[in-house]
């Protein structure tokens, strides 16, 4: 053993010279060298960079590595210049027996060499197939003399797990994905909706049944003989929920647009007829004898009256502008319906979009300011209605409804019931 010791450090001793007689008698020899790692922590050099194993100085063949976690010294002079020194400053590849042909790869562990490291497996075998590589400085095939380690396994398996996806496999995730949504969506009513008037409630619905439909998925995938990545069956269900909204926006869209002689509206229209055979019957088309009005107020109650008349197609009025005196809402669109200031030149804005009539949408305002912007108007000369104003009127069903400016509201006071419960019993 002792022998066999002593000839294995006589080589070592002078592998500089060895390797520069070899390479002078024509032999191909290049140097791939893992470093900034420690040494096993039970040996008393473990401080030496490393490939974890093997001390980097003399994987190299003579290169000056800087202890591990440490650069260079500052005054450190370079064995040829400055271009052999890594960017990190932690080698020079000047004083390595090859210096053009020796490799440096920062972070490569000698045990995860063949599990990881793509790259320097691609380094090997391309020194010995190509033989356009002649140094690791000009002629390098594009892998520079020094680099960093990257994990490249579980990127790997993600291809790999593509690669597997057979036309078999694909059939049985839609299929077993497309009753996952079936499921959630006929226990959360999702088809008995009509959706052409669906609110936010219904999307919140929509998006809950597929966010279950998906879970239900990944835990249904563990049974297939081949697993589906989970970033590969999250796209899928955001996808399909993604193109199921806008296909039920793109429908309550054409609906409250039926009957517009727009050319964009007619032709998706037509689309829509194509692909669902659905279309709406001339009767339900809006008639252009409609009284156009303004609406005070882009409130909620105004935007509740503009939403009700361009929904029904039997309604008297067509709403065309807003007038609010709030800067975030004027210059706006809402409902497809401008927003004008309170401050615009409203005689000449209304007069452009045929204003007929104005109806006054404001049951939050005071006596005062009623009264004020009553006057306003009424000297532009149009005829003012209310909606559902001052008092929040409703039929006996409940609804609100546009009327005429009652005696009590053209009083601009709050009125005084006498009749009570009290007076009664009285």
């Amino acid at each position: 053993m002792r022998e066999k010791t002593d000839r294995y450090y006589n080589i070592q001793k002078n592998a500089k010279q060895t390797i520069r007689r070899l390479t002078d008698a024509g032999m191909e020899i290049f140097v791939i060298c893992g470093y900034d790692l420690p040494m096993p922590s039970v040996l008393s050099c473990y401080a030496y960079s490393s490939d974890n194993i093997i001390q980097a100085a003399s994987a190299s063949i003579g290169g000056t590595i800087a202890p591990y976690g440490e650069d260079l010294p500052a005054d450190y002079t370079p064995a040829i210049d400055t271009s052999y020194i890594s960017p990190d400053r932690r080698v020079d590849a000047g004083t390595c027996a090859l210096p053009d042909r020796t490799w440096f790869v920062k972070g490569q562990s000698h045990l995860t060499l063949q599990a990881a490291l793509h790259d320097t497996i691609e380094l090997c075998i391309q020194l010995v197939v190509n033989k356009d590589i002649t140094d690791a400085r000009t002629n390098n095939g594009g892998y520079k003399q020094f680099n960093n380690y990257r994990y490249t396994k579980r990127l790997t398996e993600m291809m790999r797990d593509f690669d597997k996806l057979t036309p078999e496999l694909i059939l049985l995730n839609t299929a077993v994905g497309f009753i996952c949504l079936m499921i959630f969506r006929l226990v959360l009513k999702i088809y008995e909706k009509i959706w052409r008037y669906a609110g936010p409630a219904s999307y919140m619905a929509l998006l809950i049944s597929d966010f279950f439909a998906c879970g239900s998925f990944l835990i249904l995938r563990e049974l297939f003989p081949f697993r589906t990545t989970l970033v590969r069956v999250t796209s899928m269900f955001a996808l399909n929920l993604l193109l199921c909204i806008a296909a039920r926006l793109f429908y309550q869209w054409i609906y409250q647009q039926r009957g517009s002689s727009r050319k964009i509206v007619q032709f998706f229209s037509s689309i829509l007829k194509l692909l669902t055979g659905v279309s709406f019957t001339a009767e339900e088309e809006k008639k252009d004898h409609r009284i156009k009005i303004a609406i005070i107020g882009a409130g909620s109650i105004g935007a509740m009256l503009a939403e009700e008349l361009l929904q029904n197609p039997k309604a008297t009025y067509e709403p065309v502008c807003f007038v609010d005196s709030d800067r975030e809402k004027s210059g706006r669109e809402l409902y497809g319906i401008p927003v004008l200031s309170s401050g615009d030149d409203l005689r000449s804005r209304f007069s452009g979009l045929k204003v007929q009539e104005v109806v006054f949408a404001l049951p939050n305002v005071d006596n005062n300011r009623r009264e004020e912007l009553y006057k306003i108007y009424k000297s532009y000369g149009y005829k003012l209605k209310s909606y559902d104003y001052p008092t929040l009127n409703a039929d006996e069903n409940g609804r609100r409804h546009i009327h005429d400016f009652n005696i009590e509201d053209l009083l601009f006071r709050s009125s005084s019931h006498i009749l009570d419960e009290n007076t009664m019993n009285w």
